[in-house]
């Protein structure tokens, strides 16, 4: 059961790290918001707060979903399917079960530690 909230954060810890990375290698900018992002998630990891968790996991699969359907606008722009997509695609419905697999687990915790 634990492996519910730590694979998650984890995940979207590294994709976070690899977007922080990516924005500032090619654009030489430091990306404000993944950084702090990163930061409360790894809190989260040690404080495990039910609320929070909700919170998170909430705002994690909202962001998942919205990057689904931005690769899809894309699909249909377009017109067919490539790599690229495909590998877009299969990379934000990951997110999208951590996502939910977070939520999960914050939704059955009975209380904060």
């Amino acid at each position: 059961m634990k492996a519910l909230y730590i694979i998650p954060i984890i995940f979207f810890t590294g994709f976070g790290l690899f977007w922080f990375a990516d924005n500032y290698i090619e654009l030489g900018i430091l990306n404000y918001k993944v950084a702090a992002g990163i930061v409360l998630l790894l809190v989260q990891l040690f404080y495990n707060h039910k609320i929070m968790g909700l919170v998170y996991g909430t705002l994690l699969a909202v962001f998942s979903m919205y990057l689904i359907v931005l690769v899809f606008s894309e699909y249909s722009a377009e017109g067919g399917f490539n790599r690229g997509i495909l590998l877009r695609l299969a990379i934000f419905i990951v997110a999208f079960l951590m996502a939910a697999s977070f939520l999960y687990y914050y939704i059955k915790l009975k209380k904060s530690k």
